[in-house]
């Protein structure tokens, strides 16, 4: 099988994968099933700078869970290439035809000029059995999907379910007569009037959803939390589907110490594909000493980091550093921690964490000049731990004579 017939049937996984959930197969989902389809072995499987055994433990089951969903049955690496080969053979059986033959006509004709957005757009047709070919020579046909029209609820997320509108093209649409008049021009509008009235209604529910948002997010930064949770949860109501308001819910009962609920939100949020939300749950993994689960959950997330902030992915680092220090893997935490200050040199807790690696290295005097530039750009502490460890950072400095 060539790259092209492989990559084409990985898009056809997606596809279905999203027509059932609304949701698309991630990168390394793609990656990995590519390197099936080829045929290799598990063992033999490389995406990144995931180890072989992060990807047979968690990425390969989670993809025949996905592809499971996708094809409503039990999907391992035995019988995905013939399901996704029967799939692709149906889907071959529908005849593609192209609108441009009646480019001419369109153009001409003053009562279906608004079709020209149609032209040369090819879309997928099935030839009627019983059509019979008209004066014009033109193919009846009807449009054998539907057209998802996606829009943003907020600057940050996509998050609006899409609405779907069935696109009919026939000859009794082409072939207008232009002595009809007015009643030819209502026969084009009264089509559209029920798509009209739903982009309405969308438009009303996605702007509510946008303003209770706004009220959260407007009344957290007045540390108002109680309004700013109750603001969430009407956007939640309005749009389910909001993976950047169940991030701004989760950050809300961290800072009121519901940390329970905190990694409800938090794992909503990272279903709904927001990166940053892997690097919040990761943190509040760390914060009960479970630095196994949120070494794991970074090293799944930085991957998908890599259009991110670099504001974020300084965060994922810096927190892989204090997941590896507390596992005691030293000289990890120590490149995770460097990389974290190549990209934000100004923050203070990758010192912080730097400085304590290389206290357990027995680098002491290393060790307190990265004391100091933990207090150098300390600011107002978000965190308990930033707390402890400027005060760890004084201390340090104290007994070294290095501040008054």
């Amino acid at each position: 099988m060539d790259a092209e017939y492989i990559a084409r049937l990985v898009k056809i996984a997606d596809n279905l994968f999203y027509e059932k959930t609304s949701l698309h197969l991630n990168d390394v989902e793609k990656n990995i099933l590519e390197q099936i389809l080829i045929g290799k072995k598990f063992d033999d499987i490389q995406v990144g700078t995931f180890t072989n055994e992060t990807l047979k433990k968690y990425w390969i089951p989670k993809l025949w869970k996905h592809l499971s969903v996708a094809f409503e049955k039990k999907i391992l690496k035995t019988n995905v290439l013939g399901e996704l080969q029967d799939l692709d053979k149906k889907q071959r059986k529908i005849i593609p035809c192209k609108l441009s033959i009646n480019r001419w006509r369109l153009t001409k004709n003053t009562h279906v000029k608004d079709l020209n957005r149609f032209q040369d757009k090819e879309i997928s047709c099935i030839k009627s059995n019983n059509s019979k070919p008209t004066p014009n020579h033109q193919n009846t046909c009807t449009d054998a999907g539907e057209q998802k029209v996606e829009d943003e609820a907020t600057a940050q997320t996509r998050d609006w379910s899409p609405s779907v509108y069935q696109v009919a093209v026939t000859k009794s649409l082409i072939g207008t007569n232009s002595t009809s008049g007015g009643h030819t021009y209502i026969k084009y509008i009264k089509p559209g009037i029920p798509l009209l009235l739903a982009l309405g209604v969308f438009g009303v529910w996605f702007s509510l959803s946008w303003l209770a948002n706004w009220y959260g997010a407007k009344s957290y930064l007045a540390g108002k939390l109680p309004q700013a949770e109750l603001g969430y949860k009407i956007a939640l109501k309005l749009n389910p589907r909001s993976g950047a308001t169940f991030y701004n819910q989760g950050v809300v009962y961290e800072d009121r110490q519901n940390y329970q609920q905190a990694h409800t939100q938090y794992q909503k949020a990272m279903e709904l594909g927001l990166v940053a939300a892997y690097n919040n749950q990761a943190r509040l993994y760390l914060s009960e000493k479970k630095y196994d689960k949120a070494v794991a959950l970074l090293q799944i997330s930085l991957p998908l980091a890599k259009h991110e902030d670099n504001r974020v992915k300084y965060s994922m680092l810096k927190n892989l550093g204090w997941g590896r220090l507390g596992q005691g893997r030293l000289a990890e935490a120590d490149l995770a921690l460097t990389q974290a200050i190549e990209l934000q040199d100004n923050f203070s807790s990758a010192y912080c964490l730097l400085a304590q690696v290389l206290e357990q290295q027995g680098d002491n005097k290393k060790a307190l000049k990265e004391w100091e530039n933990c207090l150098r750009y300390a600011h107002q502490p978000q965190t308990p731990e930033e707390d402890k460890w400027m005060n760890q950072a004084r201390q340090q400095l104290n007994i070294a004579g290095g501040i008054e």
